[in-house]
């Protein structure tokens, strides 16, 4: 929640500043198209870092269910060879 806490607080701030609240001279006035470049370039580049952490988070879940397979194809095996030396006796 930090983040969005940081968010609203610099968005607010951005507004005050460009509407004359602290008596300077806007530099970004209505309808913030600054702002409004910044926040998408912002969007952009935290879209790329959700898809690339989920992109390795599946291949992470991938690895692990193949380790799963092989785990219990090994113990298949294995309970096998003991049903068959079990059969012998």
């Amino acid at each position: 929640m930090v983040f969005a806490y940081v968010h609203i607080v610099w968005f607010g701030v951005w507004v005050l500043f460009n509407t004359g609240w602290f008596g300077l001279r806007a530099f970004d006035p209505f309808p913030y198209g600054l702002l409004t470049m910044i926040v998408s370039l912002e969007a952009i580049f935290l879209s790329t870092f959700v898809l690339i952490s989920q992109n390795r988070l599946a291949e992470e879940s991938e690895r692990c269910a193949d380790l799963d397979l092989h785990i219990g194809l090994l113990t298949e095996h294995e309970l096998t060879r003991v049903l068959q030396m079990l059969d012998a006796i």
